[in-house]
């Protein structure tokens, strides 16, 4: 896809997320579902999901033959409904391309995966032309003076 990837910790750029400007890139966030159970680490997945960043695209990959997943699915499938219903409202919304809860095979991965990246990048586009950059500032609109 010719992009060049960096690969971070969440918790190295979660606060960055949370309390910096958005993303000068688009990014793609890998999030395991199992996290939703980490009351921490929900809380942070949840006020990032409410921040609204276009440009922060979230996959949840999910191995569907793992037994203890299929035991806690519906469990991480509601917990994930709530911290990320902003980010699965996204990804849900009407599309040519089929796709299932979270990629459970590698090829179900890696068609996400660039649709991910395809969402990023185009919240990131649209950012960009809706912000223009004066001076290397975001730009105000004029009150007409």
């Amino acid at each position: 896809m010719g992009f060049q990837p960096t690969v971070r910790e969440f918790e190295e750029v979660a606060e960055q997320l949370l309390t910096g400007e958005r993303p000068e890139r688009p990014c793609v966030l890998l999030v395991d579902r199992w996290a939703f159970l980490d009351g921490r680490r929900a809380e942070v997945l949840r006020r990032l999901d409410r921040r609204g960043l276009g440009p922060v695209a979230v996959i949840e990959p999910w191995n569907r033959e793992d037994q203890q997943g299929r035991d806690h699915g519906r469990r991480l499938d509601e917990l994930g409904d709530d911290v990320l219903s902003v980010s699965r409202g996204v990804r849900d919304k009407p599309s040519l391309q089929p796709r299932s809860a979270a990629p459970g095979s590698i090829e179900e991965f890696r068609g996400e995966l660039e649709r991910a990246v395809m969402r990023a990048c185009t919240a990131h586009e649209r950012r960009s032309v809706r912000r223009p950059s004066l001076g290397g500032q975001a730009g105000r609109p004029g009150t007409g003076d």
